[in-house]
């Protein structure tokens, strides 16, 4: 969990997932200022207002603890001028540094985990929002200036629906502090809370964390239920009593079925299959080699990599003699493979055309390495580094000179 401890430190992930996670609000300082500087900074910001669409809502303006139309965002200098708080959502899908963060974050965490990370800029003296509290875990990157926040308990224990349908705590806040840049604070799902900027303009990102939760597993359950007839059938007719015995014997059925399923010994690979299929992996696109040009090109000592934090599930069907690979809606099928290069193809990040050699041994080069590199290739499973394979020609070149 290397970039969770970086993220929390002093604080060790598995410190911090064991007392604070789910549980109460954390205030992390660091003594950096510089901490978060080189994932986002004021160029950062000004390079996405001037670079890209100010689509409303995900570009969207706050002010006395209300959000604005979509018509001031043609204003929004103006606006921002006059006090109004900048919010820019998904900027993990902007700007490549804040997304290495945000798959990090979501790789060391587990399935079942989406990150998503949104900026705030605000300036002095100004509160965006009123004291609300989020559907899912946050984690406040200050960046620039210094932010006075302020966080109440929940007053619901881990709550699905937006606190619009609740009233705030009329308690003290239990943390009450001032984020200065290179600071941390998390802040647990259901924990009320709200900022107000200081003395100086406050540029801060907002990672969320989306989690599965319990009551999602009834969603996946009634997508298999889908295919088995007894479900599918009628309600009884003729109920009119509460202890009708039609509507008993229809339930007691179900239920057995149910419980038959929940026993099945294999629920656990198949919930956790399911958890990863619906997993965004991190982008990886590569022209235009993905597309089938260029591929010719690929020689023993071309040097390839995995795309980082993609998570990989394979099993291995008997009946078809085939590896089943899932990297997250992705799903393909390899055949006439041996294990041991399934197992190394996962285990290294980086590799070259001899070390795919080595893990194929028996195979020949043209007829059967070459055309299984390609079809990867072009699945996104594996990438061609360009940059080192051009060095290692460069390389071989200079020894060819010298000998």
């Amino acid at each position: 969990m290397e970039t969770l401890n970086y993220l929390l430190s002093p604080y060790t992930a598995q410190d911090f997932l064991t007392n604070y996670w789910q549980q109460k609000a954390r205030h992390i300082s660091a003594n950096n200022s510089d901490k978060f500087r080189h994932i986002f900074s004021w160029k950062s910001l000004n390079y996405l207002l001037n670079f890209h669409e100010k689509n409303y809502p995900l570009f969207r303006l706050a002010k006395d603890k209300q959000v604005l139309k979509e018509a001031d965002n043609y204003q929004f200098l103006k606006r921002c001028q006059q006090g109004s708080t900048l919010i820019i959502d998904q900027i993990d899908e902007r700007v490549p540094e804040v997304s290495e963060l945000a798959n990090a974050i979501q790789y060391e965490l587990g399935i079942g985990h989406r990150t998503q990370v949104n900026g705030y800029c605000s300036w002095p003296g100004t509160q965006g929002f009123d004291c609300h509290y989020d559907t899912h875990e946050v984690f406040i990157l200050q960046i620039e200036g210094c932010k006075e926040w302020f966080v109440f308990p929940d007053t619901i224990k881990a709550p699905l629906s937006p606190s619009t349908e609740a009233n705030p705590p009329e308690t003290d806040p239990y943390i009450h502090t001032t984020l200065y840049a290179g600071d941390v604070l998390y802040i647990p799902r259901g924990h009320w809370h709200y900022a107000i900027a200081q003395d100086q303009p406050s540029l801060h990102l907002t990672l969320g964390v989306h989690c599965h939760k319990g009551i999602d597993i009834f969603d996946w359950l009634k997508e298999q239920f889908k295919d088995q007839e007894t479900w599918r059938y009628n309600l009884p007719v003729g109920v009119n009593q509460l202890d009708s015995a039609s509507l008993q014997q229809y339930l007691e059925q179900l239920t057995q079925e149910l419980v038959n399923y929940l026993n099945r010994p294999d629920l656990t690979k198949q919930y956790a299959d399911y958890l990863a299929s619906q997993e965004v992996q991190p982008v990886s696109y590569d022209f235009p080699h993905q597309v089938g040009f260029g591929l010719e090109d690929i020689k023993p000592h071309t040097y390839f990599y995995r795309p980082a934090y993609q998570r990989v599930m394979f099993d291995f069907n008997e009946k078809k003699q085939q590896y089943r690979i899932r990297i997250g809606t992705q799903e393909i099928k390899l055949a006439g493979v041996p294990t041991t290069f399934i197992e190394n193809l996962f285990s290294y990040q980086e590799f070259s055309g001899y070390d795919i050699q080595k893990w194929l041994a028996d195979f020949d080069w043209d007829s059967e390495i070459l055309p299984l590199l390609s079809y990867l290739v072009k699945q996104r499973v594996i990438l061609i580094n360009n940059q080192k394979t051009a060095l290692l020609n460069q390389d071989s070149f200079s020894q060819e000179m010298v000998q």
